[in-house]
């Protein structure tokens, strides 16, 4: 995959488009886009656009297969047996899903740094 195929799977998963992605960065509306023809962008552009996402550069760039997003965390928290070396109930589970939630939506609230 190359580095733009990655962002519009990112997006995707993320059910954000190409566009939005770019202004909530500074970009270009269409800057993403132009990331077809080119091969990279630039480093601090990467790694705007891996923190944005929740992943990181090395992913970005095909050195790592795996994205890391929050939808892992998700996978995480959901089978989660114990913290702290005590048992989590399901209600923990939901508690902790929850949680994450919404600390994720508040954090896409948040203007980036440009």
């Amino acid at each position: 995959m190359t580095v733009f195929e990655k962002i519009k799977f990112l997006a995707d998963k993320r059910k954000v488009s190409l566009q939005k992605v770019a202004l909530d960065l500074g970009f270009s509306e269409n800057y993403i886009y132009g990331l077809k023809r080119k091969k990279s962008p630039s480093a601090e552009h990467l790694a705007m656009i891996a923190n944005y996402f929740h992943t990181s550069v090395d992913y970005l760039l095909g050195r790592e297969a795996q994205p890391y997003t929050e939808g892992d965390l998700e996978v995480m928290a959901s089978h989660a047996m114990a913290f702290g070396g005590k048992p989590l109930t399901e209600k923990d589970r939901e508690f902790l899903m929850n949680f994450l939630q919404i600390y994720f939506d508040s954090k896409e609230e948040e203007p980036h740094e440009s």
